[in-house]
């Protein structure tokens, strides 16, 4: 019987593991719990006015009636499915917030604005000093994101010098998002093209723009990428976020890197980190182990930056459709303080997740691979 058990155990697995839980449940339900928690105050807020308004709230309408409807009933099996139903919404919305988390922070801020870990670690691949991209991507998230915070402090204290000043950054943000695209267009032509066009541009144009390119580049990597790199320079001198392994390890993880996989580690790319990452998987569980624990970690880390930052866009988004109810509210400061808390939760997680990405798991990554090799089997 004892041996059946275990036989009927290692063929009925639960599908679910720890990801599942800090990856996605759980970014779900903070982000679910996070929108509930400001319309849940704001119908506080309406239910003490004289002459209650009627706000949108489609979260907080949408559970208590639903939770009116199961509980009234006083049925325990409605009540299971309706907490059911809550847990595989959390977790749907988990994914949805991972997705998000992938796209945006991933493949867009850490991969456009910096290039992954390795590129740096390694000093390998590193973005091209000349290129617009990575100064542009790092000051647009920098800008965007002070737009939207004017923008929601305007909705508490509508001044006309916020109103002026949310208006010239807008078109700021939008005049340097077309600057880019033009400049990346210019890029995908010929030489000859551009050096024609580069010719007729100093023909005719003013002093100030005959180098267009150096003018455009200024704009870009310092007025525009400037105030962001600063804070982030400040920043990564107590995360260590800058700091690259010595020449004497890099050039011993390269010669490793060719005696194993036969590649040239400055031409394999992201390979650096996927062959170093499968290697510890195969000859270290122990390591390996150790590898996958910061990779929940600060994916966990990532996901709940994204759930803040969404539950934020949500109140911003709620607040500046509905604005002139807002402003029939009491206690406005503290309901505006909410989505505030929201944004700065997002910022510390979104740091706490770099911090861990790139101190922590890339570092283990090629240490790991580093220490495995070096290491004569007993």
């Amino acid at each position: 019987m004892e041996i059946e058990t275990e036989l009927v155990k290692e063929k009925i697995k639960i599908p679910f593991n720890a990801y599942d839980i800090f990856g996605y449940l759980l970014p779900g339900i903070i982000t679910l719990l996070a929108i509930y928690s400001f319309e849940f105050w704001t119908k506080l807020q309406i239910d003490k006015l004289t002459n209650p308004i009627n706000l949108h709230l489609p979260l907080l309408r949408a559970i208590n009636i639903s939770g009116e409807m199961v509980f009234e009933t006083n049925k325990w099996p409605l009540s299971a499915m309706f907490f059911i139903a809550i847990l595989i919404i959390a977790y749907i919305v988990g994914h949805i917030v991972s997705s998000v988390s992938s796209f945006f922070i991933d493949r867009i801020f850490v991969f456009k604005g910096y290039g992954y870990p390795y590129q740096l670690l390694l000093n390998l691949n590193l973005p091209d000093e000349k290129s617009y991209t990575p100064s542009f991507y790092r000051g647009f998230f920098f800008w965007a994101n002070a737009y939207f915070l004017l923008r929601f402090y305007i909705t508490l204290y509508p001044k006309q010098w916020l109103w002026e000043t949310t208006f010239w950054l807008g078109w700021y943000i939008v005049a340097v998002v077309i600057l880019k695209v033009g400049l990346s267009h210019f890029k995908k032509y010929p030489i000859i093209e551009q050096q024609k066009l580069k010719s007729l541009i100093e023909s005719y144009a003013p002093p100030l723009l005959k180098n267009f390119d150096k003018v455009a580049l200024f704009i870009v990597r310092y007025l525009f990428a400037g105030p962001y790199d600063l804070l982030a320079r400040f920043l990564s001198q107590f995360i260590n976020t800058r700091e690259t392994f010595n020449s004497e390890f890099i050039e011993s993880y390269k010669e490793l890197f060719r005696s194993n996989f036969s590649l040239d580690a400055k031409i394999a790319g992201s390979n650096n980190y996927w062959f170093c990452a499968c290697y510890i998987a195969e000859k270290s569980p122990v390591l390996n182990a150790m590898l996958i624990n910061w990779l929940h970690m600060y994916s966990f880390a990532r996901h709940i930056s994204t759930a803040f930052y969404i539950a934020f866009f949500y109140c911003f988004i709620s607040l500046f459709l509905q604005e002139q109810l807002f402003n029939f509210l009491n206690y406005r400061s503290v309901l505006f303080l909410l989505p505030l808390i929201f944004f700065f939760l997002s910022l510390i997680m979104l740091t706490r997740f770099y911090y861990l990405y790139f101190s922590y798991y890339s570092k283990f990554v090629f240490r790991a691979f580093y220490l495995l090799n070096k290491i004569k089997p007993k």
